[in-house]
Order: structure tokens, then sequence, then C-alpha cells
């Protein structure tokens, strides 16, 4: 049994982490353990945590949005690969720290995984009908994966549901209710960086 921390940087990664990975990965042989950010979320943050709690799990790894960074300073797919591997140097200056770490950070946002089947929003019931559907599939459409949804900050996935759903779309109560009912392996088939992330972590 491999103990492996998730580090998530609020309450709808977190539920994410415990309702749809915990038990998939559990069937397999990977223990998840759940650390919550709560937000303010900083690369010095999360090398400082990895660094005090290396020592009690076999691997740590995160589920961030790249957008919940202070210190970001650019939004971009080469933006997001920099950071990560800054963020890595920053925390791996060891090499037993290295061997355990993988940090994993969502471009743009964990809501954007939601989107891999938009009919699945209908658990938002209070504004779900056709319209919004449509709206969800236009969205889709224009992108090549749910991870690229976003042309700006004012335009990133929870902006656009938001938008859409206003006052009715929850994240915390909504996002892990849409994501198991999606499924793990369809949101896998649509999200090349989260099936590469998910891989990893059944490697274990």
């Amino acid at each position: 049994m491999s103990r492996v921390l998730v580090i998530c940087e609020g309450q709808t990664e977190a539920a994410f982490v415990r309702d749809c990975l915990q038990p998939y990965l559990l069937d397999k042989g990977v223990y998840v353990f759940v650390e919550n950010l709560r937000g303010n979320v900083s690369s010095q943050r999360v090398a400082h945590f990895v660094r005090n709690n290396f020592r009690s799990f076999d691997k740590i790894t995160t589920l961030l949005d790249f957008y919940g960074f202070q210190d970001r300073e650019q939004d971009s797919r080469q933006a997001l690969e920099a950071f990560i591997a800054m963020m890595a140097q920053g925390i791996m200056p060891q090499a037993d720290i290295a061997e355990k770490f993988l940090p994993y950070v969502q471009m743009y946002e964990f809501e954007g995984l939601l989107f891999s089947d938009v009919s699945q929003f209908e658990w938002v019931q209070d504004g779900w009908n056709t319209d919004a559907e449509r709206q969800l599939q236009a969205i889709c459409n224009a992108f090549d994966n749910p991870e690229l949804i976003n042309d700006s900050p004012l335009t990133a996935p929870s902006k656009r549901l938001g938008a859409i759903f206003a006052h009715h779309y929850k994240k915390v109560e909504h996002g892990s209710i849409i994501a198991e009912s999606i499924g793990l392996q369809t949101i896998r088939e649509q999200c090349p960086n989260f099936n590469e992330w998910l891989t990893w972590l059944e490697s274990l």
C-alpha cells in the first residue's frame, strides 16, 4: 500500500480527491491523504509544506489551479510549465524529496475538467435548461480540450459557469458531484494533462 498526500488548493479540489480519486486509487493499492491549503496558494507556501511533511508519506503531489497561485506572472501553457519547474526546483534541493514529489497544477482551473461532459451540469437543477446546455457545449466546441478553456482571467472556466448559472452553481456542492457523474475515465480521455497525472498515481 502506497501512502500518497495530495495537496489541494481549496474545498472543491479536496472534495474531488476524497469523493472520486480516493476510492478509485484505494482499489489499486494507493491510499490517498488530502491536505486543503484553503486558498492563498503560493509556490513558497507549497514548498514549505512539502519540505515539512515529505517524510510522512511515500509520495506527495498537488492538485492546484494555476490561477490560484498568487505569485504567477503570466497565463499560458509555457508559463505554467516554467512555473512548475521553478516550484519543483525550490522544493527539491535534496534527492530524497525529488524522489517523492510530483507537482500537478491544473491549467487553468479544476472546473475545466467538468466540461468533459457538459450534460452532467444537470445537477445544477435550478439553473439547468436547454439554453445552459447549448452555451456549455458552445464553449467546449471552441477549444481542443477542456483543459484549454480560457481566454483571460475574466473568462476562466469558473467565471463562465458563473455567467451561465449565476448563483445556482456552487463550486463545493456541485464540483465533485458533477465530476463523479462524468467519471474519471471520461475526464482522462478528454483531458491529457490530468490523464498523465492519474496514470502516475495509478503506477504507485
